[in-house]
């Protein structure tokens, strides 16, 4: 379902995403450029689409190969607790990915807003 709606944000004639785009790039770039260079992205995403219809098994076939799913009930769930821990540890999860990306980003890039203005307001 989230590989769907996505689908449908870059996807035109009401792809948001695209129009997003559009209002940050700079005025050169046709709003025609933006639309053909999501196509691939969709394309990938479609064929991925394609296999989960035809294959709904392989959404859970690497956690029950590994043998972390319950094959008793068909239980795929391998962070055992309630279903909030588990929403919790996802969420916590994610958020230390991201500040840990974000942390590498700025080393290797610096923070983009130009020598001797660290923390500077962009105006």
């Amino acid at each position: 379902m989230a590989v769907n709606l996505n689908m449908a944000f870059i996807s035109p004639p009401v792809g948001f995403s695209p129009f997003y785009l559009q209002s940050v790039a700079p005025p050169q770039v046709k709003t025609a450029e933006i639309h053909r260079g999501a196509i691939p992205f969709m394309v990938v995403q479609a064929v991925g689409l394609v296999i989960l219809t035809i294959l709904p098994e392989s959404v859970v076939y690497l956690v029950t190969a590994s043998g972390l799913g319950n094959e008793a009930t068909n239980n795929t769930d391998f962070i055992p607790g309630s279903f909030g821990l588990r929403l919790a540890l996802c969420v916590a999860g994610t958020a230390l990915l991201a500040v840990l990306w974000g942390t590498y980003l700025r080393k290797r890039h610096g923070d983009g807003l130009g020598p001797g203005r660290v923390g500077a307001a962009i105006t």
